[in-house]
């Protein structure tokens, strides 16, 4: 974990605490204004413990793994056929991490991602430059859009989530219409 190669193993205070024979407080108290420097920067101790984990197969994933896991299957989904919960779901099943499809809703929402419907059409969870000059060039090449102002088109990518300028539309609709 320490130097990007894996993620972070499940382990909480209580497990470490019964396992020196100490209480839960005493290792809290311990980590509490306590850093370690490491090779990707200096974190705080406490972040070394994970309070939510999920069962696995054989291991145990940490949330914070499983978020990055769900978030990595949305960003390899096909942006007009985005993945349902449930086969997110599945997805995840496949990689070890069994969860519920609600939990994969409440995950999506950590993560400020949009169920599969709002994503097909509006995938401005994306943070991505590529993605937001391909969406603009989507909605550019509707037939509705060439009635549209630059402004009405800069309004509809806020709404969108994506934030271009009215120099980057007018830009990419010359380019559009060569």
């Amino acid at each position: 974990y320490l130097l990007n190669i894996e993620p972070l193993q499940a382990l909480q205070m209580t497990e470490l605490a019964n396992t020196l024979g100490v209480t839960h407080s005493t290792i809290s108290r311990l980590c509490k204004n306590r850093y370690i420097e490491t090779p990707i920067g200096t974190i705080p101790l406490r972040k070394l413990f994970e309070v939510g984990t999920i069962k696995g197969k054989n291991t145990t994933h940490t949330k914070s793994y499983a978020l990055a896991v769900l978030e990595e299957i949305i960003k390899t989904e096909n942006i007009l056929h985005p993945f349902s919960d449930k086969k997110i779901q599945h997805e995840l099943e496949l990689r070890g991490i069994f969860i519920s499809i609600r939990t994969v809703g409440k995950f999506r929402d950590v993560l400020q991602i949009p169920s599969a419907k709002f994503r097909k059409d509006s995938p401005g969870f994306i943070k991505s430059h590529e993605r937001s000059a391909e969406i603009l060039g989507k909605i550019l090449n509707k037939p509705w859009s060439a009635k549209k102002s630059t402004k009405n088109i800069q309004d509809i990518l806020k709404r969108l989530g994506l934030f271009s300028t009215l120099r980057q539309i007018s830009r990419a609709r010359m380019a559009l219409s060569k």
